[in-house]
């Protein structure tokens, strides 16, 4: 019986695997930086400088592939019906 719940597992994981690039994917990155610098140098901060200084930065991207063949609603398909099958395979 473990066996079999375990081919299920791996059948799911599979579905999931397959149907992921199906929907967009979405990255993030974020990095802040904070300085200040020496006010006993030769050379003169400019006025409009402030310091200390901070800086924030946030990116955010979105890629999606676009399937003009249908090659992955196909392989969801197939990976769906190998879940099926092992379900019921799992439960005979």
């Amino acid at each position: 019986m473990r066996i079999a719940a375990a081919n299920v597992e791996a059948a799911a994981a599979v579905l999931t695997q397959t149907r992921a690039p199906l929907f967009p994917q979405i990255g993030y990155s974020g990095q802040g930086l904070r300085e200040r610098f020496s006010e006993d140098t030769t050379a003169p901060v400019p006025g409009s400088f402030r310091n200390p200084r901070s800086e924030l930065q946030v990116l955010a991207g979105a890629s999606w592939e676009i399937d003009l063949w249908g090659r992955r609603p196909r392989q969801s398909e197939a990976a769906r019906a190998q879940l099926l099958a092992t379900e019921r395979h799992g439960a005979a």
